[in-house]
C-alpha cells in the first residue's frame, strides 16, 4: 500500500460510547475517494472498553490503528503522539467531542494549494445575537497540518493541555507557516469545552507567553 494522502487523528479517553460510530462514518466517507487514507486513535488511558472497540473495529477497518498511552498525559500530547506516528501528506485532527461532520475536509483541503501549511475550520457565523457572541468559533477540534507544517512546528510543541493549539498557532506564525480559516458547519463551536478546560487553556497562554519572551522555542 501506497503512504496514505491523508491521515485523521482522533485523541480520545473514554469515549467508547461516541467512538464507534465516529470511526464508521469516517471509513464510510473516506473509502468512497480515490485517496489513501489512515485513522489513528490515540487512546489517553482509558478506563472504559474504547481499546476493545477499537480493536474490534480494527477486523473490518484495514487502516485503523490505534496508539495506547498508558498514562492521560494531556491533550496536547496525545495529539502531538497521533501527528508524529502519522504517515499522511495531510493530517486532520477529529476531536470525538465535537459536532463537525467528517465531509467538512472538503473545505480545508483546497486551501493546501493555495500555499497554507495550517487550515482550520471556522464555524458558519450564527443569525441575531448568537452569531454576535460565537462569531469567533473557530478550530474547536477540526484542522489540518501539512508535512511541512509538521516539521516546522511539532518539534517545538511543549504544552500537554488543552491549550496546545494556541502553542501551534504562535510557533506557525514565528516559522512562516501560513494559516488559513475555512468555513464549516459545526453544531457547537467549543466542542463541548468545560469551564476547567477554558482555565486551562488561561494557564498554558501565560507559560506560552512567557517561553515566548525567554526564547525557550529557539525560534
Amino acid at each position: 500500500m501506497d503512504s496514505p494522502e491523508i491521515t485523521i487523528i482522533i485523541p480520545e479517553r473514554n469515549e467508547a460510547k461516541t467512538l464507534p460510530l465516529i470511526l464508521i462514518d469516517v471509513d464510510r466517507y473516506l473509502s468512497k475517494g480515490l485517496v489513501n487514507y489512515e485513522i489513528i486513535v490515540v487512546d489517553s488511558a482509558s478506563t472504559d472498553s474504547t481499546r476493545e472497540i477499537v480493536k474490534r473495529l480494527s477486523s473490518f477497518i484495514k487502516n485503523l490503528k490505534l496508539i495506547k498511552l498508558e498514562k492521560n498525559m494531556g491533550e496536547g500530547f496525545a495529539v502531538r503522539k497521533g501527528i508524529s506516528e502519522a504517515s499522511g501528506k495531510v493530517r486532520l485532527l477529529l476531536n470525538p467531542r465535537s459536532s463537525v461532520s467528517i465531509n467538512e475536509i472538503e473545505k480545508l483541503l483546497p486551501e493546501f494549494k493555495a500555499g497554507f501549511g495550517v487550515v482550520t475550520g471556522k464555524r458558519r457565523a450564527l443569525p441575531g445575537l448568537s452569531g454576535k457572541i460565537f462569531k469567533s468559533g473557530r478550530n474547536f477540534g477540526f484542522w489540518c497540518l501539512s508535512m511541512t507544517a509538521v516539521e516546522r512546528i511539532l518539534p517545538k510543541m511543549k504544552i500537554n493541555g488543552c491549550g496546545y493549539w494556541l502553542e501551534l498557532m504562535e510557533i506557525a506564525k514565528r516559522t512562516g507557516v501560513r494559516v488559513s480559516e475555512a468555513e464549516i458547519e459545526a453544531e457547537n463551536g467549543f466542542g463541548n469545552k468545560t469551564v476547567m478546560d477554558f482555565i486551562q487553556n488561561l494557564k498554558d497562554a501565560i507559560k506560552i507567553k512567557i517561553w515566548l519572551l525567554s526564547g525557550a522555542y529557539k525560534i
